[in-house]
């Protein structure tokens, strides 16, 4: 074998693996941008989940105080009467 083609072999065998450790740096970061990307996804629906419980929550606040509120005014219609 010649001097050339041994070093044409070392070469394309060095490129081969650069090749190979290429793809697979490539694929570990995909596998990573797809496990920070459903870890956000994942952040969101809570995120989301939290903020409808929320205005469950206040809404259910706000009802309750108009019925307080509508309560008192009763009560002091009552009082009223009984005091006239």
């Amino acid at each position: 074998m010649s001097l050339t083609d041994y070093i044409n072999r070392g070469l394309n065998e060095v490129m081969e693996n650069e090749t190979l450790q290429n793809l697979e740096d490539l694929n570990d970061i995909e596998e990573n941008n797809e496990e920070n990307g459903n870890k956000k996804v994942e952040e969101n629906k809570n995120k989301n989940l939290k903020n409808r419980k929320r205005s469950v929550m206040e809404n259910e606040t706000l009802q309750n105080l108009e019925d307080l509120n509508d309560i008192e005014e009763n009560m002091g219609t009552v009082i009223c009467r009984i005091e006239n």
